[in-house]
Parts: structure tokens; sequence; C-alpha cells
């Protein structure tokens, strides 16, 4: 069988298509395993995934919600349509794992490493993801509806709308602050009502987004564009741009946003003077 059709263990080879009772059972507390700690299940778990498997785990479109599995390993499953609606995920290891088109409204995913994971139309709805690594991540098309991403690190991250067909990605009323997006992609995204205070974009592209009433307050900007964005209602307030691209249309939304004390050097605005007059006569520092 080819590799993607087997599950490889020491002890025997199971097709793909059979369901594994160990591993199910061990993973959700089973009877097999009725007599074990949280603790050693998730430590005999986490041994398996290491030292037993070869292959990635398939576990698409199974149901885990509400579930507690705190500090598992997940390197690289297939967790596809998988429903995991409420489960405390923090601290788990779940890099290069697929979780495309997964529920994972309100689940706990604190201090998670989902460095590489495909989260393609994931529902995030309501999640704990603070301090989360999803360094490489592909959240395109993903909803974060009023996620909470304070401190998380989303460098080079994906955070766009899919292919035509596929809704936009839902950052809506998100919590970003302090949150890493340096070299990130933000391409038709909705951050409207975004908390972002704090947040670092280096090298980071935005396009054709919505960012009105966001909170980019503190906020550092280096390097990268920000390219037919609405900023309107937006607080910029202390926020530093520097040597970015703001073409004309996110700066004629600037003259709706909140700009005092803002800080823009060296940024490229191709527009005329007599709207960089009306931002500095709103508190903008404009330096050349």
């Amino acid at each position: 069988m080819a590799n993607e059709e087997v599950l490889v263990r020491k002890d025997r080879i199971l097709p793909r298509s059979a369901p594994d009772k160990l591993f199910l059972s061990l993973l959700m507390g089973g009877a097999w395993h009725k007599d074990w700690t949280f603790e050693e299940r998730r430590a005999n778990w986490n041994k398996m995934v290491r030292e037993f498997m070869i292959v990635p785990i398939i576990l698409e479109h199974i149901s885990l919600k509400g579930l507690n599995f705190k500090g598992f390993m997940f390197y690289r499953a297939i967790l596809s349509r998988a429903n995991l609606e409420g489960a405390n995920l923090s601290e788990t290891d779940m890099r290069n794992s697929r979780l495309s088109y997964a529920n994972l409204s309100g689940a706990n995913l604190s201090s998670a490493n989902l460095e590489g994971a495909n989260l393609l139309c994931a529902n995030l709805a309501g999640a704990d993801m603070r301090v989360a690594n999803l360094k490489n991540a592909n959240l395109n098309s993903a909803i974060l509806t009023a996620a909470n991403l304070s401190g998380a690190c989303l460098q080079n991250a994906n955070i766009s709308t899919a292919a035509s067909g596929h809704s936009k990605t839902h950052l809506d009323r998100a919590n970003l602050s302090g949150a890493d997006l340096s070299d990130a992609t933000v391409i038709k995204a909705i951050l409207s009502h975004a908390d972002l205070s704090g947040a670092y974009f280096h090298n980071t592209e935005i396009k054709l987004s919505n960012l009105s009433y966001s909170n980019l307050s503190k906020a550092t900007f280096y390097g990268g564009e920000i390219n037919n964005v609405d900023l309107s209602g937006a607080n910029l307030q202390e926020a530093k741009f520097t040597k970015v691209d703001i073409s004309p249309k996110s700066t004629e939304s600037l003259r709706l946003a909140n700009v005092s004390g803002a800080i823009f050097e060296n940024v490229r605005f191709n527009v005329k003077e007599q709207v960089l007059e009306e931002l500095r006569s709103r508190g903008a520092i404009i330096v050349e």
C-alpha cells in the first residue's frame, strides 16, 4: 500500500480505511484505558506519536467536541472537517497539521504550536489563541471573528481570501494586540473593529482589506504596503509607519481616522500635498 493509505506501527500495519480503535481509545479515554489518569494517557499518546507513527494520524470528520487535549501532540495530524468546538487544545503541538474546514469555534488554543498548519476555511470564531504560534500558517478564508490572538506569532502567515467561491477571511472584533504579523499577507480580509494595538507589521502586505474602526494605536509598520485598505474610523494614535507604501485610496480613508500622534516617516503616500496637510492638521507627524 502507498504511504498515504496505511498506518504503520511497530507491531502491525493497518489499512487507512480501517478504524484504529487503540489510538482512538487512547485519544478519547475509552474503556481500554479507563484506569489511566489524564497525564498517563497524554504521555502515552505523545510517545506513540513520536516513536510509532511514520505517516500522519488521520482523524478527519471526527468529533472531539469539548474534550481536553492540553499538551497533546498532533504533529502533521489530518483533522480536516473535525469538530473540535470548545476543545482544550492549549499547549498542543499541531505543527503542519491539516485543519481545513475544521470547527474550532470557542476552542482553547492558547500557547499552541500551529506553525505551518493548514486552517483553510476553518471556524475559529471566539477561539482563545493567545500567544499561539501561527508562523507560516494558512488562514485563508478562515473565520476568526472575536478570536483572541493577543501576543500570537503570525509571521509569514497567509491571511487572505482564498480563490473565488470562498468567503472572506474574518478577523472582525478579534484581539490581535501585540501580535507579530511580520511578512504576513493580508488580502481581502475583514478586520473591522479588531484590536491591533501594539501589533508589529514588518514587510507586511495588506491589500483590499477592511480595517475600519480597528484599534492600531502604538502599532509599528516597517516596510510593506497598505493598498486599497479601508481605515475609516480606525484609531492610529501613536502608531509608527516607516518606509511603507500607502496607496491613495488608503490615504483618503486616513482622513476619517484618528491620526493624532501617528508618525509617518519616509512613507510613500502618492497623494496631493493638501491631503497630507490635512493629516498634519489633525495631529499626524509626517517626516520625509
